[in-house]
Parts: C-alpha cells; structure tokens; sequence
C-alpha cells in the first residue's frame, strides 16, 4: 500500500494496516514461542524471539536510508516488503503446531475479569512500557533527520540512532538465560 501510494492519506492508511499487522504479529509469535518452550528454556526462547525487533530497527536504521537516498524512497519499502514476505513464507512451510497433549487447560477469562485480575501495578508496568517505547520510536522516527542536519552522512546517521538497541541485542537473550537458570524473574523485571 506505501510504496504504491501516491498521496500521504493512502500512505498513511498503509502505515496504520502495516502498525496493526505488527501488533498482531508480536502477540501472536510471542504465543507461539510460549507454547512451544513452556516447560524448557522458555527464558531464552523468549530472549532470542526479543531481539527481532531491535535487529529489525538496527538493520532499518543503517540501511533503508542509504538505498532510498541510493535508489528511492519506494524502494526501501519494498526490500522491507521483501523480507516480510520471504518470512511469512518460510513460516507457512515450515511450522508446525505444537501438539497440545498434556497442555494445561484453563477455562477463557471475560475481558473485564482479566483487566480486574491483572492489578494496579500490571497495569502501571504496561503504561511505563507503552511511554518508554512511545520515546524510543520517536527517538528513531527523526533522530536520523537531527545527526544529518549537523553534518553527518545518511549511513552515519542511522548508525547512531541505532545506537540505543544495539544492548538488547546481546542482553535479551543473556537475560532470559539468566533467569532459566537462577530464576527470580520479577528481579530482571524490576531491575528492567
């Protein structure tokens, strides 16, 4: 839809279908890695799965502005299309459901009770979140246009707004090992 728009209102509407796929996608994959490492390692399971998007953003960052500025603006969106789709078809051919004997059953909660059920301090953990990523995503959406207007080259310039997640790419799965290992996880979580 973005890259065959051709006014800001479709490239807008293109952006909110690509932001709710995301969201979808990151709920449903983080499913998936739960049942499939729920019983072992699920800690690290977790961390490798949490470096998906910190590399996606380093990659982004350091190569889509140089081949829009190399080529144009269209195509960085259709290599990021590219890749979305090489991704989506390795999926289609090569999962395969869990099996669910011996799965825990649990009877489906209503919307309100889970909200009740979830506590205060859930819900102020997810808002901290929600804020802190609201900062880092507008950090990376102009902080590329900041470094080029002092001077900086495009490829400079997204290399340094990578910078925050390079961190998340060891320490994600460094952490979730940790806490396979030693436990304790509301620990990494406060600590977080």
């Amino acid at each position: 839809i973005v890259a065959l728009s051709g006014s800001y209102g479709i490239i807008a509407f293109g952006r909110l279908v690509a932001g709710v796929g995301a969201t979808v996608l990151i709920v449903v994959v983080a499913k998936i890695v739960a049942s499939w490492f729920y019983d072992c390692e699920i800690g690290l399971a977790m961390g490798i799965f949490n470096t998906s998007m910190p590399l996606g953003t380093i990659l982004s960052l350091n190569f889509m502005g140089a081949i829009a500025f190399r080529f144009s603006w269209q195509a960085s969106i259709w290599i990021s299309f590219a890749v979305g789709a090489a991704a989506l078809y390795l999926f289609l051919v090569l999962y395969r459901s869990k099996s669910t004997a011996g799965e825990l059953k649990s009877e489906p909660a209503g919307l309100l009770a889970a909200v009740k059920k979830a506590g205060g301090s859930a819900w102020l953990v997810g808002l901290s979140w929600g804020l802190f990523n609201a900062g880092l995503i507008s950090f990376f959406t102009y902080a590329p246009d900041y470094f080029i207007s002092r001077g900086e080259s495009i490829v400079k310039a997204g290399l340094l707004a990578s910078y925050p997640m390079w961190g998340s790419i060891v320490l994600a799965p460094i952490v979730g090992l940790l806490i396979d290992r030693i436990g304790h996880k509301w620990m990494f979580v406060a600590v977080g």
